[in-house]
């Protein structure tokens, strides 16, 4: 009879399985330490539509360095993502629609001054074949950095008057002009600075790329490029259209000619230059 009565009353009422409650959760970590972030350290979910910002929501992390932002639904129109910024320097993560099931890891470091896991992989200069006006070169620049260690450098322009080089710096032609630089670090900033130009954004462990774009006026027939690398780096090369002239250089090795369509291109190369050294480039 037991049985038979269990069953009737099941038999009279509707079964209510709880959701699962729908939402975005972000997981922080500090990469640095390999262990989640303290409690309450800020998270915001940014919603844009066409590079304009609709909505911002800003919650904070619990012991385990959780946050949830609960009722978001992914619509495919609009683009998603995450934030935070922690000691000093700013970390994101876009955020997708499998991030409706799945949590979305959103890593932070510890910051540092010291420059001891920075370096330049290479520099890739490319001379244009489009003269924007006359006895004047515009010069294209791809520069490659990359932290190889666990904590973000963050530049101190404030030891530059010890002597003590904190910031990465880059050296332009002296005469350059409408300099515009571009990077897939977050902030992107930079200072112009005697010669050349500092890089003044943290640098998060990882590889990242410096675009710069500048002209560059001559006086005569030939022009004398001299880069110099304080930090050294492992290869720089230059690549000249033949159509506007010749390019020499007694440092660099003459690698085989490049020919992008009815362009033909002069390419030099110099690799391993140390810390300090420079080039000196006849165009």
């Amino acid at each position: 009879r037991g049985i038979i009565l269990t069953f009737l009353i099941f038999q009279g009422f509707d079964i209510v399985y709880a959701e699962e409650p729908h939402g975005i959760t972000v997981m922080v970590e500090n990469g640095t330490t390999s262990t989640p972030v303290s409690k309450s350290l800020p998270v915001t979910l940014h919603i844009v539509e066409m590079g304009t910002e609709l909505d911002t929501f800003t919650l904070s992390t619990t012991e385990d360095g959780e946050v949830f932002f609960p009722d978001v639904e992914i619509n495919p129109d609009l683009s998603y993502f995450i934030s935070t910024e922690y000691e000093e320097a700013l970390y994101f993560e876009p955020v997708s629609e499998e991030n409706e099931i799945s949590p979305i890891k959103l890593y932070v470091y510890e910051s540092t001054s010291s420059m001891e896991n920075i370096i330049i992989k290479d520099d890739t200069v490319l001379i244009s074949d489009e003269i924007p006006a006359p006895q004047t070169l515009h010069l294209f620049e791809i520069i490659r950095i990359q932290n190889i260690g666990k904590t973000t450098f963050i530049p101190d322009l404030t030891k530059a008057k010890d002597g003590v080089m904190s910031f990465l710096r880059f050296s332009l032609p002296e005469s350059s002009f409408n300099l515009d630089v571009q990077t897939n670090l977050l902030s992107g900033n930079y200072l112009q600075v005697d010669k050349g130009f500092a890089l003044i954004s943290p640098v998060p462990p990882g590889e990242h790329q410096i675009m710069l774009r500048y002209q560059v006026p001559y006086d005569d027939n030939s022009f004398i490029l001299s880069p110099s690398f304080p930090f050294g780096l492992d290869s720089y090369s230059i690549t000249m259209p033949k159509n506007i002239g010749s390019i020499q250089s007694n440092e660099m090795t003459i690698l085989q000619d490049e020919e992008e369509g009815s362009i033909s291109y002069h390419v030099l190369e110099a690799r391993e230059l140390m810390p300090g050294s420079s080039l000196k480039i006849t165009l």
